[in-house]
């Protein structure tokens, strides 16, 4: 879930500003094919681009990592067992917090699939709706008005003439009135594959329902198809004059389907607008070359910083840095640990004690352990896209002067990420006091549970 709604936030925040961006440079040029292609194009990079890891470091790609942190630690859950002398399969309870700022991502997508499901519903019935009025019609020869094979269907009674993938659907009236006008301009959407435009543009929607610029990206998009076709008409030799007025006249009529390419699409002024103005100069082309790399800098800019997980090593001579980020309990500052492995302690021959009269105790109790482990776990970011849940058990022991050895997997949880997050934060655990049996201070061997889940 969480990385869902990362995706959507870093996917709609580029569509928005690549939609403004088209607005501003383009949308008043001549260039209707070169439009629809950027057009089309900068609303696919900003579906892809999300998706896509980039290395950056601005202010925006901090602030997006930091949301991003923030939402996906509410969709994931760290939690530890008490350790004890033997593997005991007790977890303790996700944060309060933590659980509240999950209930309310969980409201968010039911919220957003319902938007989703109600459009996509919506989406098919309209096309069931074309797909039955076009049965009703019959089909009719092309060959009078065009040369383009597509399918004639005519409807005897009062309909918009539109087209809607390679059908041409039109009122017996219309045909007879101004068929030729009509069939070149419903020819000239699919000729240019205008209907697998809009049906891209609806999934857009689809998807981007709550994002008001989304919408408008649609609505640009069927304004220029309708220049293209508009173009077209008037570059086969039709007079100007007589087709707008043509227009004009179509425009009192009813716009049936937003799926579909009416004639009478209701920017008539627009259209003649369009028709009338002087042809943009070859040199505003170069506008064009701005969208793109704007877009793609957009992209960079929104982007969360690409993260490399820290390996756990223990090689001689080695420096392991580790960055410790809340995901799971209290916020703690972001902190850097880092372990100087140059010099090896002697090794203690000394025997660990599985049970021993008093046993070796974190400082503060087992309450700040669990504090201590629940806000220094992080959840893998790998593990979360990859699904990867589990428990693991980690086996460590409490040396004579506290500290930590002998760290490993007892039982793994069968997703190395998982297995090597739980060895990092037990390993780099602050020193204990340590157990004694008899009175003496010995050493001794714990079992630590933890818990890797998704909700």
């Amino acid at each position: 879930m969480g990385a869902l709604l990362i995706y959507l936030m870093k996917s709609s925040l580029m569509l928005a500003l690549s939609v403004v961006l088209f607005m501003l440079l383009m949308r008043r040029e001549t260039f209707h094919g070169i439009n629809r292609v950027l057009l089309l194009a900068v609303v696919l990079l900003s579906l892809l681009f999300p998706v896509v890891e980039w290395e950056v470091n601005t202010p925006m790609a901090r602030i997006m990592g930091s949301v991003e942190q923030m939402v996906m630690s509410a969709d994931a859950t760290v939690a530890v067992g008490q350790p004890l002398a033997v593997a005991v399969d007790a977890p303790t309870d996700a944060s309060p917090n933590g659980g509240e700022q999950a209930g309310v991502l969980h409201y968010i997508m039911y919220i957003y699939l319902a938007g989703v499901l109600l459009l996509a519903v919506r989406l098919i019935y309209m096309n069931i709706q074309v797909a039955c009025l076009v049965r009703r019609g019959k089909h009719e020869d092309t060959s009078p008005f065009t040369t383009q094979r597509l399918r004639l269907m005519v409807h005897e009674g009062d309909s918009s003439p539109f087209s809607w993938f390679g059908i041409v659907s039109i009122s017996r009236t219309d045909l007879a009135e101004a068929g030729r006008e009509i069939i070149m301009h419903e020819a000239a959407h699919i000729r240019r594959g205008h209907s697998w435009d809009v049906l891209f543009a609806d999934i857009v929607v689809i998807m981007h329902w709550f994002n008001p610029l989304a919408w408008v990206m649609k609505d640009m998009l069927k304004d220029i198809h309708e220049y293209e076709a508009d173009s077209a008409v008037l570059a086969a030799g039709v007079d100007a004059v007589d087709y707008q007025l043509l227009i004009i006249k179509k425009a009192v009529g009813a716009r049936l389907y937003s799926i579909a390419n009416c004639f009478n699409h209701s920017i008539t002024k627009k259209r003649v607008i369009m028709m009338c103005k002087e042809k943009s100069s070859v040199w505003h082309i170069a506008k064009a070359l701005y969208v793109v790399p704007l877009a793609v800098l957009a992209a960079c800019t929104f982007s969360s910083p690409k993260s490399e997980e820290p390996a756990v090593k223990a090689a001689e001579n080695e420096v392991a840095e580790v960055k410790i980020v809340r995901v799971a309990g209290n916020e703690i500052p972001e902190v850097n640990v880092t372990s100087f492995l140059k010099e090896q302690p002697q090794v203690d021959t000394s025997p660990v004690y599985e049970e021993c009269d008093q046993l070796p105790e974190f400082h503060g109790g087992m309450n700040a352990l669990m504090r201590h482990l629940s806000a220094n776990i992080v959840y893998p970011k790998e593990s979360m896209d990859a699904n990867e849940q589990g428990r693991v058990l980690v086996a460590f022991v409490v040396e004579k002067d506290g500290s930590i050895s002998d760290v490993k997997i007892a039982k793994s949880s069968g997703f190395d990420r998982l297995d090597a997050e739980a060895v990092r934060v037990v390993r780099e655990m602050p020193a204990w006091a340590p157990g004694k049996h008899e009175g003496e201070v010995v050493r001794a061997r714990f079992v630590l549970p933890v818990y890797f889940r998704l909700k």
